[in-house]
């Protein structure tokens, strides 16, 4: 396993991690920084709807924490991590493999992949 990650970014989202994931993907309830209870949802005339959370509650991270942790935690159970910026994906090869261009410190590399999981966001360079 590969992860390809831009330097230094954190992804700016709410950071909102629901119970089951944390037990399937054992994630620790330190990494919390908060749990909510319930959504409120508030229309432009100001009616407001409650929202209870299945499961009793949501937890929260902090992405500029949780997000290293992730990565450190993926190193620790065998991923290769390398920090540069994605080009292009290629087609398969003959023996099914795609090649996955990037660049590390200004230079080209390549690496070839069975698959390939795109999580760079709603603009997705890799979907494209």
């Amino acid at each position: 396993v590969v992860l390809l990650d831009k330097a230094g970014r954190i992804k700016p989202c709410g950071g909102a991690i629901p119970p089951r994931l944390m037990r399937d993907f054992d994630i620790p309830e330190s990494v919390l920084v908060a749990r909510a209870r319930c959504a409120r949802m508030v229309s432009p005339s100001n009616r407001i709807v409650d929202i209870p959370i299945e499961g009793g509650y949501v937890g929260l991270v902090d992405r500029e924490q949780f997000d290293p942790w992730l990565r450190r935690r993926a190193q620790e159970t065998g991923a290769r991590r390398l920090t540069g910026l994605f080009e292009a994906v290629e087609p398969p090869t003959a023996e099914g493999l795609r090649p996955v261009r990037f660049r590390r410190d200004g230079a080209p590399e390549t690496v070839l992949a069975r698959c390939v999981i795109g999580a760079d966001g709603a603009r997705s360079a890799v979907a494209r």
